[in-house]
C-alpha cells in the first residue's frame, strides 16, 4: 500500500475528512519549511492510516512513528518507527519537530505527556495536531488533557478550526 491513495485506504479510526485535514497540514509543513529538514513525529501509530495521510502530504519529511506497539503497522509509509513509553521517548527527544501528530494512549496522564514532552520539541510555525476530542465517554480524558494544555500554553499557540475529532494549534513564532 504505497502512495497517494494509500491514506484513504489505509486501516485506521479517521474519518475522510481528518485523513485529508492531516494530509493537507503535512503539504503545509512542506510549503513552509522549503529549505528545512522537516520532521514529523506521528505518537500513537497502530495501523499507520495517519503515518499515511502524513506521508501523503510530505513525501520528503522524516516521518517518526512512536507507539508501544508497531507491529500492527500496514503498508509502508517510510516512517522510522521508535517502540516505547511516548512520553519517555518524547522527553529524550532532541529533535525539533515541525508536525506533531498525537493519537496514542487516551488516559489523561497520557495525553498530557505527549503533549507536554513531544509539543515543547514544536518549532514555530509548526503545528501541534491532537486527535478524539469528542463527547464520547471514551475520549472525555483526552479532552480533558487537551483542554488543561490549552489553558497553561494557549499563548504559545493559535488554534486552527477543527476538523471532526481533530484539533490543530500553530505554534506562534516567538521573538
Amino acid at each position: 500500500m504505497k502512495g497517494q491513495a494509500a491514506f484513504l485506504t489505509a486501516r485506521g479510526w479517521l474519518s475522510p475528512a481528518e485523513r485529508h485535514f492531516l494530509r493537507d497540514l503535512a503539504a503545509d509543513i512542506r510549503g513552509r519549511f522549503p529549505e528545512d529538514k522537516r520532521t514529523i513525529v506521528n505518537v500513537g501509530v497502530e495501523y499507520g492510516a495517519s503515518l499515511h495521510c502524513l506521508r501523503a502530504g510530505d513525501p520528503e519529511a522524516t516521518l517518526i512513528g512512536v507507539d508501544l506497539d508497531t507491529s500492527r503497522l500496514e503498508g509502508d509509509p517510510g516512517a522510522e518507527l521508535w517502540e516505547g513509553d511516548s512520553g519517555e521517548l518524547g522527553k529524550r527527544a532532541r529533535r525539533a519537530v515541525h508536525l506533531l501528530f498525537v493519537d496514542g494512549g487516551h488516559t489523561h496522564p497520557v495525553v498530557d505527556d505527549d503533549l507536554r514532552y513531544w509539543g515543547r520539541r514544536v518549532v514555530g510555525g509548526g503545528l501541534l495536531v491532537a486527535h478524539d476530542y469528542s463527547t464520547r465517554p471514551m475520549h472525555r480524558e483526552v479532552v480533558e488533557a487537551l483542554d488543561a494544555w490549552y489553558a497553561a500554553e494557549g499563548r504559545h499557540w493559535r488554534p486552527l478550526p477543527p476538523v471532526d475529532t481533530v484539533r490543530a494549534f500553530r505554534r506562534r513564532e516567538e521573538g
